[in-house]
This record gives structure tokens, sequence and C-alpha cells, in this order.
């Protein structure tokens, strides 16, 4: 018996909308994508407010538009930047004070950088200034679709930081169904538009 092919218009809506962003994410040209990413963080940190002293970025897998750049300029201008660490006993992600790039990280639980053992200097939620958030697809009411595991909704949870996104363009879509524990976002920086969100 020949297995069912599960079809986009099959799956509910925010399952199709995960899979269309997944796919179109990796179907991004090399050159484009490169381009669009040296825009998105030029903007981004030529928006950044001098008062954002202590910051949560993610680290991007090769799909998503590229931190590492921005972690690296911040780093050199005496930023404090943390980075999602995993608590493999509280399942959840916690943030990390990153000391060095090249020495601190090793790929983590799902293959992405993360701090080593040694290396973890958690720092409370309270502290943030500003969080970059990572997302497969966003509206303008600052909605944010992730990959569905609710990570970053926790690492949210209760921040009194000033949150942006960054995305592609193609990643702004007009509604995305909401569902308890979302956390929606300030700021949208796609390589086209600079979004700012209601506060509700």
């Amino acid at each position: 018996m020949s297995p069912r092919v599960v079809l986009l218009e099959d799956l509910p809506s925010r399952d199709a909308l995960r899979q269309r962003m997944l796919l179109r994410r990796q179907a991004m040209p090399a050159a484009e994508r490169a381009k669009a990413n040296a825009v998105i963080q030029n903007v981004l940190l030529g928006a950044w407010r001098a008062c954002w002293q202590t910051a949560l970025l993610y680290i991007n897998r090769a799909e998503e538009v590229a931190t590492i750049p921005i972690i690296f300029h911040l780093l050199e201008e005496g930023r404090r930047i943390c980075i999602p660490a995993f608590d493999a006993d509280q399942r959840r992600y916690y943030p990390s004070e990153l000391k060095d790039f090249r020495r601190d990280l090793a790929p983590g639980k799902l293959g992405i950088l993360e701090p080593l053992p040694a290396a973890r200097r958690p720092v409370p939620r309270d502290e943030l200034d500003a969080i970059i958030l990572p997302g497969l697809a966003f509206d303008r009411a600052g909605n944010r679709l992730g990959h569905g595991y609710g990570y970053f909704d926790r690492l949210c949870e209760g921040a009194r930081a000033f949150k942006t996104a960054i995305a592609f363009d193609f990643q702004v879509v007009q509604e995305i169904e909401t569902m308890p524990g979302d956390v929606p976002v300030d700021r949208i920086i796609t390589e086209q538009e600079f979004i700012s969100c209601p506060r509700t």
C-alpha cells in the first residue's frame, strides 16, 4: 500500500503556512538571500537604540536571516549580547551571555550553535532591553508563526524587552491565526519594509 500524499490544502492553516514558508525559504536563490541579508542587517543596526545595552539574538539556521554579522558588530560595540541556551530539564531556552563567539559555542539541540556547558551565563529576562526574533511568517499586527515548538514564545514571556522580528519580505502575510501563548513582536524588518506593529 503506497503512503498517502499530504497536500498543503489538507493541513491546518498554520501548518500549511509553515510548509509554504519553509519551501519558499529553501528555494530562495543564494545571491538574492545574500543581498536581502545585507539590507536587513544594515537597517537593524542603523535603527539600534542607544539604550539597548543588553540584547538577545538568535543564531540563524542557513535559510534564516543571518544574525552572525549583527552579533559580531554588537559585541565589538561593547553591547551585552545573549543567545538562547537550552535547558534540558526545563525543556525550554533561556538567555545566556555570549563572551567569545568562536570559543563559547557548539551545535546544540536543533543543530544550531549554543553555548557550551562551561560558557553558559544565564541572564534574567527582565534585564533584556531588546530581543531579535526569527520566525516563518508574520503579519502587520505583529503576530508571529514559528516552527511550532513554542520555544521563542516561552523565551519572551514576561520580558519587557522591545521585540524585533527580522525576515525576508515574502514572510509578511496578510493575517496569521493566533493561538494562546503566542507573543507578538513590536516591529518587523525586511529587505523591503520597516513595519511598526500596533501595541494592544
